[in-house]
């Protein structure tokens, strides 16, 4: 009887300590408007943005979401033994449990936390940084620059909602965003107006109306393309 209960015993222990973790994989592609939210096997919720392509692929030892392009919100599920990873091109976001937001746009790279804290690698050789609860950096593919801020009143993934609100946004920055709701004509930005900081509203299913109010906004003006592209422009 002893052996009996001491073998159930072992069995329980190995079942709950050493069996292998359900394998996962998924791709994703976002349609043209809306969010979608996806339940994943690991007790994690990942909130994917219009206009994105993804992969997750969940192992025995690690978890991986793979952004293509596009924006992800994912509030993650604890687990130290198999930390989860969000890989877009070089960069890399490690974290154990958190809710944070990234955007991989044609110019940066942006990374938000909302609760809990990351460790963001813009590149394999450059340094980690460390970011914390309502903190953002945003890495400039182009100068190879990384910028932090503290986050106070602007909300971590707020898209969520329909509606983002932005203050003392540089227009580049703001653009770039602004791409993903519009890939059917490419967005510029004169280098003379990049820096002009610009805050209010942005309808997420009617980027083209905060498109229109930029000149009353800051002292630009839109031109388009015979490619279809639209560029901001010094309104001189």
């Amino acid at each position: 009887a002893l052996a009996v209960a001491a073998a159930v015993l072992c069995a329980l222990m190995a079942t709950q300590l050493g069996a292998p973790r359900e394998l996962y994989h998924l791709q994703v592609s976002a349609q043209a408007k809306g969010a979608r939210t996806l339940s994943l096997p690991d007790g994690s919720t990942l909130y994917v943005n219009a206009n994105t392509r993804l992969r997750v692929d969940f192992s025995a030892l690690q978890r991986i979401v793979q952004l293509e392009e596009g924006q992800l919100y994912i509030d993650v599920a604890p687990d130290k033994e198999r930390p989860l990873f969000v890989r877009a091109g070089e960069a890399s976001v490690r974290v154990v449990g958190t809710g944070f937001d990234v955007r991989r746009g044609p110019r940066q790279l942006v990374v938000s936390v909302a609760h809990g804290q990351v460790a963001f690698a813009p590149t394999p050789q450059g340094p980690t940084l460390q970011l914390h609860a309502q903190q953002r950096a945003s890495y400039t593919y182009a100068k190879g620059t990384l910028v932090q801020q503290t986050l106070s009143d602007e909300a971590v993934a707020d898209w969520r909602s329909g509606h983002l609100a932005f203050r003392n946004r540089e227009l580049a920055s703001l653009v770039d965003e602004l791409s993903l709701y519009r890939p059917q004509a490419r967005l510029q930005v004169s280098q003379a107006v990049a820096q002009l900081k610009v805050s209010g509203n942005l309808d997420v299913n009617d980027p083209d109306a905060l498109l229109n109010a930029l000149p009353a906004l800051l002292p630009v003006k839109t031109v388009s393309a015979a490619d279809g592209a639209i560029r901001i422009e010094p309104n001189q």
